[in-house]
């Protein structure tokens, strides 16, 4: 059997990567929410949407609001929230989600008047997934904080030896109610800690562009993020 050249290395394993959910939504800036929920309702249903029968007709100089689901369509399902100023898409990828949401923004322009972007404040992902893993995540996680000070601490002050179970990052020097934020959490799956972790990711920025682009790059990334903290 002829041996590896000096130079070849070997690739980096590939996992399995299951999208459970892929938001994305976007939080106008306006004080009275400007979207009658019965107008966008007839609208959705125009363009092939399945709405929730509840939504009652609409009367002169009386707006209607929502919260929760508006829309369905091949799995995807938009919601809002009029005292918030949300409106959101989820789905079961990023291509899925971001496909809903342009036709959504076209629909409102079109058929209500409205430019949403225009009227933005600011842009948001909320990811979550289940990540197959190569080595055990509980012990992965665990061996990259066993020598951290305050574990031994905590350790002490409890009579019980403790370990990281989960790993929680966040944007540096930002609090989470700012516009500019990015949030992750790694840990192992509650049911088969052993050979999966768990990942829920939250980013959102004023430019839309810059939220685009993470999102069509999330999963790469996290690809990346998984094989550092198990090498």
């Amino acid at each position: 059997m002829s041996q590896r050249k000096e130079n070849e290395t070997t690739p980096a394993p590939i996992r399995r990567l299951q999208t459970l959910s892929f938001r994305f939504s976007l939080r106008l800036n306006d004080v009275l929410f400007p979207i009658d929920a019965r107008e966008l309702a007839d609208a959705l249903t125009e363009a092939g949407y399945a709405t929730p029968p509840q939504i009652p007709p609409a009367k002169a100089r009386m707006r209607i609001g929502f919260g929760g689901e508006i829309a369905r369509k091949n799995g995807t399902v938009i919601d809002g929230n009029s005292d918030r100023g949300v409106l959101g898409v989820t789905a079961k990828s990023y291509d899925s989600a971001s496909k809903c949401y342009d036709e959504l923004k076209a629909i409102i322009n079109d058929n209500l008047k409205i430019n949403i972007e225009e009227r933005s404040r600011f842009f948001e992902i909320i990811a979550e997934y289940k990540f197959e893993s190569v080595k055990n995540p509980l012990e992965s996680i665990s061996k990259e904080f066993s020598e951290t000070r305050i574990l031994k601490d905590i350790s002490d002050i409890f009579e019980h030896k403790t370990s990281m179970y989960s790993l929680r990052l966040a944007s540096e020097g930002k609090i989470p109610n700012q516009e500019e934020w990015l949030d992750i959490t790694i840990e192992p799956d509650i049911i088969k800690p052993d050979s999966i972790y768990n990942i829920t990711v939250i980013f959102r920025s004023r430019q839309k562009t810059k939220v685009e682009n993470f999102g069509k790059e999330l999963e790469a990334r996290l690809q990346k993020v998984i094989d550092a903290i198990e090498s």
